[in-house]
Parts: structure tokens; sequence; C-alpha cells
């Protein structure tokens, strides 16, 4: 599988718009948040300038919003089509930012009610806060 990112574009909002309900409104409406359309684009539209459309084999798959600042890499949303997901595909993407990291460690929130978490720990992230909807997540390299 051959993943790519390209930076997103305001031709890519109704895709984006799409992908975010159909991902994340399940997980939304159990933990009790209710979002408007309005609410969910400008929830895609924060921190536009870090958004990457997910690409698999050119065919646009999901969203990436992430940014790498002095003392780690922050992913502050993934997403992937509901289509995409248990495929490995996720686990595959983090690993590349991961990897593009080097030794800074990648962190990242995640609902309590998202099932990703379970995907987020196998991977060596470690819980190392909370609020009251997010878990807080933190990924260290190892020393080398």
């Amino acid at each position: 599988m051959t993943f790519s990112l390209r930076p997103a574009t305001q031709q890519d909002l109704p895709f984006l718009l799409k992908l975010r309900i159909d991902s994340m409104e399940s997980h939304l409406h159990t933990a009790g948040i209710y979002l408007t359309t309005a609410q969910h684009e400008a929830r895609i539209l924060h921190q536009f300038e870090h958004a990457n459309v997910v690409l698999l084999a050119g065919t646009p798959i999901g969203l990436l919003k992430y940014e790498s600042r002095q003392n780690c890499v922050h992913i502050m949303q993934f997403q992937l089509v509901p289509a995409c997901q248990g495929k490995g595909y996720g686990r595959t993407i983090l690993s590349q930012v991961i990897a593009a990291a080097g030794q800074k460690p990648v962190t990242l929130k995640v609902l309590k009610q998202n099932p990703a978490k379970r995907l987020y720990l196998s991977m060596g992230f470690e819980q190392v806060g909370e609020d009251a909807d997010e878990y807080h997540l933190r990924y260290t390299p190892v020393e080398q």
C-alpha cells in the first residue's frame, strides 16, 4: 500500500466535511457532543494550514492534521473514511508519522469513546493525561 499526503485546499472541504461526519459523529454522540454542520466546518478549518489529505494510490481516504513543533510532533486530527478503517491503514500511516518524527515524541488526543485508542496504545502510545472528553496520549521514541 502506498500512502501519500498532500496539503488540503478549499476544494477539499466537501470531502473533509463528509469524512468528519462519517468518521466522528457516532463517537461524538456517544460522548454526548452534538455539533452542527457549521461547528464541524469550524473544526476542519481550525489550523487548516496543517491539514493534509491522506491518499491511497492517489485517492483521498482521510485527513491527517499535524504540526511539527520544536519539542514534538502533535497530531490534531486523524480520520479515515469508514471503509478504510480496520485494515491496518491507520497503523501504517501513524508508523510513517512516528518514523518521520525521529527522536521527537508524537502526541495526540482521542475521544474517550473512540475505539481508535486501542490502536494508539498497541503502537506504544501511553496515556499521559485526560480531560472531560479526551485522553491525552504520547509516543516516546526509544533512545538510540
